[in-house]
């Protein structure tokens, strides 16, 4: 946050962020008002900085000896006791930071989807004890655009506002953004395989994934790193097609796991080192992508007759892939890890125990010995290793921490 911030001070307010010299005074609660719902209602997907310590010409003056000052739980207890249409409580976050010898306080308002918020009722109420220099009526939205909120007395531009309707019904994503709202709401989609194998979006039939089979299954491997954890380690490919009515959105690579019992996406790989004989390999995915909504989606999917994962099944696959909140922090964490390469490598070697316990399994799962190679197993009991010591690396040796929502 300090570095966001401490960014945001040298750059002109726009659409992202504005100063305030002082905090708001008790008869001035409208302009609180009116400044809040202006940066919720903004068209763009982004969180909001409200910077209060800092003057009109980016001098930090502090609000050390601010007698109006609040913190969280005052600013959200306000804004839950106003008469807020269709009860849309915006959230706010106020941060305290030291920039420059002074304390400067952000009310950092987040992303909201459900815009516009406006008042049902006048604010101050007639019976009201609370003097403002003016009232907010019903129905009147406040808007920011560039570095500018609407008026007190007026409410915003029709083509703004419009605008704010398309965010809410997400009519100003792309398909594959629009694709991840949809997975989100699991519970409304159901599961189908008469004729083909689907899933099918019941709010709006035009979404709709089909479940196909793998032309090249054949030449893919039978086994896979995360696959080793689970009861049976055998994986059969499939392959499935996100369609928007006749519209391929995206195709991937998934794979059942434990005799057919669950699904779950083939996850991207990366080498943290280039050798041929014994490459470090993980498998990964991106919080932020359309994959990981996919493999959120296959994990915690609840329809009475499609596959999907026990708690035990779950925790054991994503023992081994790493999830990543974002390409950047991929990144930062592979420079981390590439500091030291020979430690790593030595410390995800298989052990006897673990090569003699796999090799069990695969005994048990293939009628054939040369199904699977010694090769294959060392292989994949290396990737199995690396993607676990990268898992516990980022908990316990970074200040990422672990905070991947599966919000199924």
């Amino acid at each position: 946050m300090l570095d966001i911030i401490s960014k945001l001070i040298h750059e002109n307010e726009d659409e992202y962020h504005d100063f305030k010299k002082e905090w708001y005074s008790p008869n001035k609660k409208d302009e609180l008002i009116k400044d809040i719902f202006s940066f919720v209602n903004t068209a763009h997907h982004e969180d909001c900085y409200l910077i209060i310590g800092v003057d009109d010409n980016k001098r930090v003056v502090g609000i050390e000896n601010d007698e109006n000052r609040r913190n969280t739980q005052k600013l959200t207890d306000f804004l839950n006791n106003l008469p807020l249409a269709n009860n849309a409580i915006p959230r706010v976050i106020v941060e305290s930071l030291t920039i420059e010898g002074h304390t400067v306080d952000v009310i950092v308002i987040k992303d909201y989807k459900n815009v516009p918020i406006y008042l049902k009722e006048v604010y101050p109420s007639k019976n009201s004890k609370i003097h403002t220099k003016s009232h907010i009526y019903p129905g009147q939205i406040f808007c920011r655009l560039n570095d500018t909120n609407t008026a007190i007395d007026k409410t915003a531009r029709d083509d703004l506002v419009e605008k704010l309707w398309k965010k809410r019904f997400g009519d100003d994503l792309t398909i594959e953004e629009k694709y991840k709202i949809k997975l989100s709401d699991i519970d409304n989609w159901q599961y189908s395989e008469n004729g083909e194998t689907r899933f099918l979006y019941k709010v709006d039939p035009n979404y709709c994934m089909y479940l196909k089979d793998d032309i090249d299954e054949d030449m893919r491997f039978k086994i896979e790193s995360y696959s080793l954890s689970q009861m049976r380690i055998r994986v059969n490919w499939k392959i499935l097609n996100l369609q928007y009515k006749d519209r391929l959105i995206k195709r991937f690579t998934v794979l059942f796991l434990d005799e057919y019992r669950f699904l779950t996406i083939y996850p991207q790989t990366f080498s943290l080192e280039q050798n041929f004989d014994k490459p470090l390999i993980y498998r990964f995915i991106l919080a932020d992508s359309i994959d990981f909504y996919v493999e959120n989606f296959l994990l915690n999917q609840k329809n009475d007759f499609s596959p999907s994962a026990d708690y035990f099944q779950k925790e054991k696959l994503l023992e081994g892939i790493v999830v990543f909140k974002n390409s950047e922090q991929k990144n930062r964490i592979d420079k981390k890890l590439k500091k030291n390469i020979s430690a790593i490598r030595e410390g995800v070697q298989p052990t006897d125990s673990q090569l003699e316990s796999i090799q069990k399994k695969v005994t048990l799962a293939f009628h054939e010995k040369d199904e699977v190679s010694n090769n294959e197993i060392v292989a994949a009991c290396r990737e199995l290793n690396l993607g676990r010591y990268i898992n516990d690396f980022i908990i316990y040796n970074t200040n990422e921490g672990n905070t991947i929502n599966w919000f199924g």
